[in-house]
């Protein structure tokens, strides 16, 4: 029983500090582009810098993105 308790306590500690990161999703598309263009590129400068000005609309705009690159990436695109 002890070690059930356990177990779910380290389970919660992981979800808790990975939802802790990067939650925003214009600041998560910025960090998949920087993966693929390179840090340095202009893309990934121009992405960080838009997701540091976004707002609430834009924010939702960056959460569609990410779904459609993720179901793309699902298909094997």
């Amino acid at each position: 029983m002890l070690g059930r308790l356990v177990k779910l306590g380290w389970l919660l500690l992981v979800l808790v500090l990975a939802s802790v990161g990067c939650t925003r999703p214009c600041d998560r598309l910025a960090e998949r582009t920087c993966e693929r263009r390179g840090a340095s590129s202009q893309e990934c400068l121009e992405m960080k810098n838009l997701a540091g000005k976004s707002g609430d609309e834009d924010q939702a705009h960056c959460r569609e993105a990410l779904s459609i690159l993720e179901a793309a990436a699902a298909e094997g695109m």
